[in-house]
């Protein structure tokens, strides 16, 4: 992609690639606590309950319900499927979903920001596309 590019070019596209990989990661990790099994393809939860504490749930324990999550997940792994539910359910109501999503818009911003050092065409114009799918796939798991 890169051949015959220039050194800003390589930039621009390099920039784009980390902040849609960042906004990527964390709609997956979203995706985790608010998709389906049938969506995913795996079962809900599934970083909770392998102790992977994603960006919502490490929200979570930093705010007013970080007590009880801590109480939840005191048992140590593989976590009880009712106490995975209740760190899902708090992670959800406590808006540490929404704050996560945030994060990752903000990231799809930064990788179109990037795109504008590019020039136009049909690859920028894909290229562009791919951060609003990551948060259309997050709205369409919630249904």
């Amino acid at each position: 992609m890169a051949g015959g590019a220039s050194p800003r070019h390589v930039e621009a596209a390099s920039r784009w690639a980390h902040e849609v990989g960042m906004a990527f990661q964390i709609t997956d990790d979203v995706l985790d606590l608010v998709a389906t099994e049938a969506f995913l393809g795996k079962p809900a939860g599934s970083d909770v309950g392998e102790g992977t504490f994603t960006l919502p749930v490490l929200y979570a324990l930093e705010g007013p319900e970080g007590d009880e999550v801590r109480r939840l997940l005191t048992a140590g792994r593989p976590y009880d499927p009712e106490a995975v539910a209740g760190v899902i359910a708090l992670a959800r109501s406590g808006g540490h979903v929404e704050r996560a999503l945030e994060v990752a818009r903000g990231h799809t911003a930064g990788a179109a920001a990037a795109l504008e050092a590019l020039p136009a065409g049909p690859v920028a114009g894909v290229l562009r596309t791919l951060g609003d799918y990551l948060i259309a796939r997050v709205d369409e798991a919630r249904g």
